[in-house]
């Protein structure tokens, strides 16, 4: 079955558009999942599949940076 391609769009929606999406942030609340930790995350995992091994950066929050330690929003 080959898939057919959607009027107007002529590429896959950026990983940044799919985080702005009003929905999937709307989904992401519901699952207490933070955006900056699943960045952090999807960074880390860029990172290794390049074979560079470094430990993560901390998370920058505004002009600051701190650490996230969770994914999902502690209750």
């Amino acid at each position: 079955m080959t898939r057919k391609p959607i009027p107007g769009l002529s590429q896959e929606p950026s990983l940044r558009d799919v985080l702005d999406d009003p929905v999937v942030q709307a989904v992401m609340a519901g699952d207490r999942v933070k955006r900056s930790a699943l960045e952090a995350l999807i960074a880390d995992v860029q990172r290794r599949l390049a074979g560079q091994d470094a430990p993560p950066r901390p998370i920058e929050a505004g002009a600051s940076a701190r650490r996230e330690p969770y994914l999902f929003a502690p209750r």
